[in-house]
């Protein structure tokens, strides 16, 4: 390929000279016009406003700005006895650009038209071959005997009569304010906005060329917008009072998109987006929304006037790219694009210092978790507000809000007995904030900052780990229990149990028949048949109400371990969690501790936990609420020095 720049002008003139061919030609394989006008967010309003912002700016710094088109991709080829470039990609712009001057040919405005040479087109369609009239001038036709668009059938030609229409409400409104810089707006179009020509080999197959160009079409996600955006319009700017040259531009766009190709790779790693922003399916577009803009108006009044005709694009249109447009009005001019992508970059590397922290990500962690939540909870609009209070903070202030932060969750030592499981939802969420400060800041040599400990937010968000009971509430009657872990103790109960009620010398009638349901009950798991909760009720009943929904006797596990053991015993529990440690997987450390009793307690203290690991009992429950007690106080004391 060989690239070659040309003004608006030159591009329908010197170009077409220079290269001994006629016209440009849009083949049959392409399909129709389909540039949009209706809304302010669409492709021909979005020209329209592009080019008198350059417009506007080159007339700010007193010399003329270059604006770039992109490119225009062609190849050499033979229509109706005459070479033509056959135009394989960039039909759309091509199309606009000649609409525009057969508006500005016609009245009111009476301008030259340079897309045509002596009396005949240069912008040729073969679906329109053979007609009368130009199709072009068919349009502007149709425009002036005001024909409604919107009662076209053909898809294309709806397109460019809607397209007319909006170039003629900008133009009209530009000339009615002032005359002057309608005029010189005009010359600026055609003299300053450039056109990059691509041209193929003539021999290379167009089909093929059009193809491999349209095959790997990029999502147009409000990110990807953003991107296209603010690299194009950060360096259409000056360098020392200067234009840039095309080289320059297109060096900047590379070092710029490299930048911008590095956040998107970052943010979308799922440790990454999960940490900052919960489950999202786009971790960059979620931190470009930590962009906040001053509410002035910085629209010209001509493209306010020329906006209020269009429409709004529609509660869909603006629920979609509802982020992008907010970057679309307010990124107008080079300055604008370069000062965003500063701040940007500054927020993508303040994050990645946090996130690279070990302390801080502990910390930030289990704050940003607590407020996603709390925003759910409240249906509060704007998910982000908690990370956008704290962006643009020092680490120093950031790490003393967060200390108090973790402070304030922790429940004054005299309240821990209150909150028991049973009660409202905001006290399960209490029980469940302070078990998780457990893991995330465990006390100790782990709170100093030097230590490299990071508790896994991803897993722990991704596997839903909730609050739930070690010793299983009392289930209902008829569930089938998971004993295949606990059976040997449980044998062990049933024994106890049978031999406590023989041991009274007048057996009672009741007696009897506990005795022998449970000898039934013994023979079912001696053969490992499955039994249901009622028949070891006796076992569940060892911990009352109040002990059962207490603190001591709660720890956080995962939606799997729970959804294999909803009634399950602490053995079978604790094996399923130490065989998701051998292989790798994340169990929050305090749960660890819990199911493998190695909290440790001062042996003069009068609660210890039993030795025992196949079962929890009251006693360990005693013991593990007095461990969490002294803990977090113990953490409360470390985080506020």
């Amino acid at each position: 390929m060989a690239n070659f720049i040309f003004s608006i002008e030159d591009f329908f003139s010197k170009c077409l000279i220079e290269h001994n061919v006629e016209a440009f030609f849009v083949a049959p394989y392409q399909r129709g016009y389909k540039w949009k006008s209706a809304t302010k967010f669409d492709q021909v309003p979005v020209l329209l406003t592009d080019l008198y912002e350059a417009f506007k700016k080159s007339q700010d710094v007193g010399e003329a700005n270059e604006y770039f088109l992109q490119y225009i991709t062609v190849k050499p080829n033979k229509e109706n006895h005459q070479t033509v470039f056959e135009v394989i990609d960039g039909q759309q712009r091509l199309t606009t650009i000649s609409l525009m001057f057969y508006v500005l040919e016609s009245n009111p405005f009476n301008e030259e038209n340079i897309t045509v040479k002596k009396g005949k087109a240069l912008l040729n369609f073969a679906r329109y071959t053979g007609r009368k009239k130009h199709i072009f001038n068919e349009i502007i036709d149709e425009f002036h005997k005001g024909v409604d668009y919107t009662i076209i059938e053909k898809q294309d030609l709806f397109y460019m009569l809607q397209a007319v229409k909006c170039i003629s409400d900008f133009f009209t409104i530009l000339e009615n304010t002032n005359k002057e810089t309608f005029k010189d707006f005009i010359k600026f179009i055609r003299e300053n906005v450039k056109i990059i020509l691509n041209k193929e080999d003539e021999y290379t197959s167009a089909e093929e060329v059009f193809s491999s160009l349209n095959s790997n079409q990029v999502p147009l996600t409000n990110a990807y917008l953003i991107k296209g955006l603010l690299l194009t319009k950060a360096s259409r700017g000056y360098t020392e009072n200067r234009k840039k040259h095309f080289k320059e531009i297109m060096d900047e766009r590379a070092i710029m998109g490299r930048t911008w190709d590095e956040m998107n790779s970052w943010f979308n790693q799922k440790d990454v987006s999960i940490y900052f922003f919960g489950d999202v399916k786009d971790g960059l577009e979620e931190m470009l929304k930590l962009i906040e803009f001053t509410t002035d108006d910085k629209d010209d009044n001509i493209v306010n006037e020329f906006r209020k005709k269009l429409k709004d694009g529609g509660e869909q249109y603006k629920s979609t790219y509802e982020l992008f447009n907010t970057f679309h009005d307010n990124i107008i001019t080079a300055e604008d694009a370069v000062n965003c992508l500063m701040e940007i970059k500054h927020y993508f590397k303040r994050l990645q210092d946090w996130y690279s922290n070990d302390f801080i990500y502990n910390l930030l962690g289990y704050y940003l978790l607590y407020k996603r939540e709390e925003a759910k909870n409240n249906n509060e609009i704007d998910k982000l507000k908690s990370l956008k209070d704290l962006i643009k903070l020092s680490n120093k202030d950031l790490i003393i809000k967060l200390k108090d932060f973790i402070v304030s969750q922790i429940q004054p030592t005299d309240e821990l007995k209150n909150l028991k499981y049973s009660g409202s939802k905001k006290i399960k969420t209490k029980i469940q904030d302070n078990l998780l400060i457990l893991s995330v800041c465990p006390s100790g040599e782990e709170l100093n900052e030097k230590l490299k400990y990071r508790f896994n937010f991803k897993e722990y968000i991704e596997e839903e780990w909730s609050l739930e009971h070690i010793f299983p509430q009392n289930p209902d009657k008829d569930d089938i229990v998971n004993i295949e872990e606990d059976s040997v103790w449980i044998l062990e109960e049933i024994k106890n149990r049978i031999k406590k009620l023989s041991k009274t010398k007048k057996l009672k009638t009741d007696n009897k028949e506990e005795i022998e349901k449970l000898t039934e009950t013994k023979q079912k798991i001696e053969k490992s048949k499955a039994i249901t909760s009622n028949e070891i009720e006796f076992i569940y009943n060892d911990f009352n109400d109040e002990q059962t929904h207490s603190l001591g006797n709660m720890a956080l596990l995962s939606k799997s371990v729970n959804s294999a053991l909803s009634n399950g015993f602490f053995n079978a529990k604790r094996k399923i969690l130490l065989s998701r440690i051998n292989k790798g997987n994340f169990v929050p450390k305090h749960t660890i501790d819990v199911f493998s009793k190695m909290l440790e307690v001062d042996k003069k203290s009068a609660y210890q936990f039993d030795t025992t690991l196949v079962k929890w009992t009251t006693k360990d429950l005693d013991s593990h609420f007095e461990w969490i007690k002294n803990q977090l106080e113990t953490i409360k004391t470390e985080l506020s020095k």
